[in-house]
């Protein structure tokens, strides 16, 4: 499995925006299914500090996610564009590779 974690924090009046297109049905996801090896996204919204979310994209191994974005780079790059307004930051923590999912 390789896992690609993302962190956010998103400002309070786009925060159902944001759960919308970043959760396991949203825009990112979809996306993400074009390709194949892509598992699943998961949206981990923090309790205790409003706003602030992290973004778990699983992918069968780390090749599968280097295609998607030969593949689809532009998508990519177009929907990163288009929802960059939801987060005052955005992070990428780094990425967890491990035997198999769930973890």
């Amino acid at each position: 499995m390789h896992v690609v974690i993302w962190r956010y924090q998103v400002r309070e009046e786009k925060r159902e925006e944001f759960r919308r297109i970043y959760g396991e049905a949203g825009e990112w996801a979809a996306l993400f299914r074009r390709a194949g090896g892509f598992i699943e996204s998961r949206l981990l919204e923090d309790c205790d500090t409003p706003g602030h979310f992290v973004t778990l994209d699983i992918w069968a191994d780390e090749r599968s996610r280097a295609r998607f974005l030969e593949d689809h780079g532009d998508a990519y790059a177009r929907l990163d564009d288009a929802t960059a307004h939801l987060a005052n930051r955005e992070k990428r923590v780094g990425t967890i590779v491990c035997g198999g999912w769930p973890f």
